[in-house]
């Protein structure tokens, strides 16, 4: 069975949160079932982005954004990456999710639409790295 955008989330090998560009180091299991709650009945659909490296890393130094990362090259809808990257706000119903590739954020993005809002996601992301800090 093929798998769909989402489950790359699952199949990861480390994560982490970037709060105003400062990077947090997270456990997948830590936030498994609250992704498994954003990403339920979640489908994939060709995105319109398409993210230029410089500008990428300069907005990473603002807002929260997450980042899965690969100990192998994958591919989805015949793009590769080695980390996938997206920025969480609330009130959401998708997002754009940005290839890392050959050594930078850069290409076609893929584009994941949500069952529901990203706002209870997101507020746990939040809280999540509060207790980090601590």
């Amino acid at each position: 069975m093929e798998k769909n955008l989402a489950d790359y989330f699952f199949a990861c090998d480390n994560v982490c949160v970037y709060n105003s560009g400062k990077q947090i180091d997270v456990n997948l299991n830590d936030l498994k079932q609250a992704l498994e709650e954003l990403t339920d009945k979640s489908y994939f659909s060709p995105a319109f982005g398409v993210s230029i490296h410089k500008l990428t890393v300069e907005a990473m130094k603002k807002d929260l954004w997450i980042e899965f990362g690969y100990n192998q090259e994958n591919s989805f809808a015949e793009m590769p990456f080695t980390k996938l990257l997206i920025q969480l706000k609330p009130d959401m119903y998708g997002f754009n999710v940005i290839r890392f590739f050959n050594n930078e954020y850069s290409g076609r993005c893929f584009y994941l639409n949500l069952n529901q809002n990203s706002t209870k996601f997101y507020n746990f992301i939040v809280d999540l790295i509060k207790t980090k800090a601590n």
